[in-house]
């Protein structure tokens, strides 16, 4: 292959990269790159927060794990499809789903419900404590 058609192969490879991982670049643009042959394209495009949910979906089923993991940390991911991916064969797509906000966010939520529930249910055992000393006296 001729060093022209080489040079221009890797020119034309850097710009789809760097418009896939603009978060200004449209989302049709993005829902386009998304069926690129380039895996490295669709590692960006996946990971982009300005990525419709719709190529969200199919990228989370792409056969590369490197794109699956962009899609698991990808905030707009819908929770059906973070739910799948929870479940990948491959530990690195499974770990970034623990690092999506989305995620993160409802661990929070989770452990804040947990403590209130934990200090409502040692009240309550002190007031029935109280309510048993008073019968009791």
């Amino acid at each position: 292959m001729e060093k022209a058609k080489i040079d221009g192969f890797y020119r034309a490879r850097n710009s789809f990269q760097d418009v896939a991982q603009d978060p200004n670049t449209p989302s049709d643009y993005l829902n386009f790159l998304s069926r690129f042959y380039l895996i490295s394209v669709k590692e960006l495009v996946a990971a982009n927060p300005s990525t419709p949910a719709c190529a969200l979906e199919k990228l989370s089923k792409d056969i590369s794990s490197s794109v699956r993991s962009g899609v698991a940390v990808n905030p707009n991911t819908p929770c059906h499809v973070l739910w799948e991916l929870r479940q990948d064969d491959f530990l690195e797509v499974r770990d970034s789903v623990e690092k999506n906000p989305q995620v993160i966010q409802q661990r929070k939520l989770q452990k804040w419900s947990d403590e209130l529930d934990k200090k409502h249910n040692i009240n309550i055992k002190k007031m029935t404590e109280e309510e048993t000393d008073h019968t009791v006296a």
